[in-house]
């Protein structure tokens, strides 16, 4: 039974965060702000750093879900 709803978990997870990742990527192209000096230094970089690890995360927890879904950790 937990086999069968994981799959499809693991699935729409992982598009979701992939679709996101890419939405986020083209609004920034498609409209760039201009980015404001703080802080932390935060520029378009870190935006796409922050993407990869979501997806990287995603991805990992999405493959556990398949393999091992009685893991706590990919849910």
């Amino acid at each position: 039974m937990m086999r069968r709803l994981a799959r499809p978990f693991a699935i729409i997870g992982l598009v979701a965060a992939i679709v996101g990742a890419v939405g986020g990527i083209t609004l920034r192209i498609v409209d760039p702000v201009p980015v404001v000096p703080n802080t932390f230094g935060f520029t378009d970089i870190s935006l796409l750093s922050f993407e990869f690890l979501g997806v990287t995360f995603t991805s990992v927890g999405a493959l556990l879900m398949i393999r091992r879904p009685e893991n706590a950790v990919g849910w």
